[in-house]
């Protein structure tokens, strides 16, 4: 039998420690990626596709009984898979054959079930049914398809079309997005956290739909400008190549860990105008009443926008953890939207598909802030561009 380290049972491991353990899903790829350098580069591929699709199509996987699920969950799901996509099984990993005619038999006689089929679970189904209405069916087939790899380039250090060609230099082809106007698409995987550009800076991996979000803020260079669930930065960091390194950024989060890698990665940017500051007390936020030009609130939600990067959220979220994310989204809105001055904006963002987390939140607020007026909001996703799911909106100060 082989070991762990073959692609497809490190695969398994990975898809076990997302979904059992409740590990993150791009750690536990780069883990396993870490630990089996020995692999061709189609190898690498392999397992990522694997790892993400078994996770993905979970559900529908196990409703496919071919044969005793002896081998183990995950390695089981994961040779239906194969099996389906035509990719040839080693007997070391699958001494027991699957039978691709009663596979088949089985998919077409659940093909009407959409829960199954989709691979979702009913709660949410329904949900975003009763929310979404008719657009949802073709929304949940979108946020099923594998999502590219996305670069952001860094304009500090060099362009998109330079970055381009540096990056085919080293044997990566990409394709410039239609929707982001820094962004570049990997037309196949690589790990592209290897590479010389990466450590020095001239790109960071960002979605086509969160690479929207930050000119969205309309922020211009000297604004001084609240990120106030920085995070680790991916939005931080694109705002200050947007102001030129140029004013002033103050980064907000409660995890002092996430500010502790934004500093990493805003040192390996070249950029130097990030302040980071610890939301310990709500002190943190009376002390800032009434200081930025631009607030961006990046909210906690339920990330049901990036199901096609993240396909473990749908098994890790809950009704009752949606709700609560819901108050706090109500919560943050209300206490942060002080740290504005007049005349400032107030730029709200998620990566939820609900109109929940997004624009009745909006209205709720709007109906208890008169100081605020709105002006704009956009929604997008898979169903209209090759892109998550965002929602954006932005509302000035009086």
């Amino acid at each position: 039998m082989k070991d762990t380290k073959s692609p497809v049972r490190a695969a398994a491991a990975a898809a076990g420690a997302i979904l059992g353990k409740g590990d993150y899903a791009d750690r536990a790829i780069e883990y396993g990626l870490n630990e089996s350098r020995h692999w061709t580069q189609a190898e690498k591929s392999l397992f990522v596709t694997l790892t993400y699709e078994v996770v993905r199509w979970l559900r529908l996987l196990m409703e496919i009984e071919s044969c005793p699920v002896a081998r183990g969950k995950y390695l089981y799901a994961i040779g239906v898979y194969m099996t389906l996509k035509g990719i040839p099984l080693d007997p070391e990993d699958f001494p027991e054959p699957f039978d691709k005619g009663k596979i088949t038999e089985r998919l077409n006689i659940l093909s009407s079930e959409r829960r199954i089929i989709e691979s979702i679970p009913d709660w949410l189904d329904q949900m975003a049914a009763d929310e979404l209405g008719s657009t949802w069916p073709g929304l949940l087939s979108a946020l099923n398809k594998p999502a590219p790899i996305v670069l952001r380039t860094n304009t500090l250090k060099t362009t998109q079309s330079a970055l381009a060609e540096s990056l085919k230099n080293a044997g990566i082809n990409t394709i410039p997005s239609t929707v982001a106007e820094q962004a570049l698409l990997l037309e196949e995987f690589s790990n592209v956290f290897t590479l010389s550009l990466y450590h020095n800076g001239y790109f960071e991996v960002q979605d086509s739909g969160s690479q929207m979000i930050s000119p969205f803020v309309d922020a211009k260079p000297g604004m001084r400008v609240i990120d106030a669930c920085a995070g680790t930065g991916g939005k931080t960091l694109h705002l200050a190549a947007l102001m030129q390194n140029k004013g002033r950024i103050i980064a907000l989060d409660t995890a002092v860990w996430k500010l502790d890698v934004l500093k990493q990665r805003a040192l390996r940017a070249g950029i130097n105008i990030i302040e980071t500051k610890p939301i310990e007390t709500t002190k943190v936020i009376k002390r800032l009443a009434g200081t930025a030009d631009r607030l961006l609130i990046d909210a906690p939600c339920s990330g049901l926008g990036v199901l096609r990067r993240n396909p473990d959220a749908k098994w890790k979220m809950t009704p009752s953890k949606v709700q609560k994310l819901i108050e706090q989204q109500r919560e943050i809105l209300a206490s942060y939207c002080r740290m504005i001055k007049p005349g400032g904006m107030l730029i709200y963002a998620t990566c939820s598909i609900l109109p929940s987390e997004n624009r009745r939140q909006i209205d709720d607020f709007l109906s208890t802030h008169s100081e605020f007026t709105f002006i704009e909001d956009k929604t997008i996703g898979p169903d209209t561009c090759n892109c998550d799911g965002f929602y954006m909106a932005k509302m000035v100060r009086g």
